[in-house]
């Protein structure tokens, strides 16, 4: 139902990325009816940082402040500090946040979106 309903808009100049959605949707669903393979595309299964996508979408749309918890591959242990999200941007198949580490007092941070990301949490502030 939901391919259908997205279908009317796929023609709309302003939808135009809508395109490569029912693209997908409907070979998923013809790779359920046993069908040809004829669409392959890039997915990253084992990517587990798409779970900090959306919190942190939504912490730049409120302009809200964040406690990141974060471990690097060398660290030996964790290190929290006070972020300030601006922009998600995808490349490689992987997601990154640009933003102001305040504890760190940098003002372009980027951070994976990846295992070394521990724990995210809002805090009762706003963005500077």
């Amino acid at each position: 139902m939901a391919q259908q309903l997205l279908l009317r808009f796929e023609n709309h100049s302003k939808y135009n990325r809508l395109a490569e959605a029912l693209i997908k949707f409907q070979d998923e669903e013809e790779q359920e009816n046993n069908a040809k393979k004829i669409l392959f595309y890039d997915n990253n299964e084992e990517y587990k940082g798409v779970k900090y996508l959306k919190p942190i979408y939504i912490a730049i749309q409120k302009k809200q402040v964040l406690q990141i918890t974060y471990k690097g591959f060398q660290d030996k242990e964790q290190s929290v500090f006070q972020f300030h999200p601006h922009v998600l941007k995808q490349y490689n198949r992987r997601w990154f946040v640009f933003g102001f580490n305040k504890t760190k007092n940098i003002t372009a941070w980027s951070i994976p979106l990846d295992e070394r990301l521990t724990g995210l949490r809002y805090l009762k502030m706003k963005i500077i």
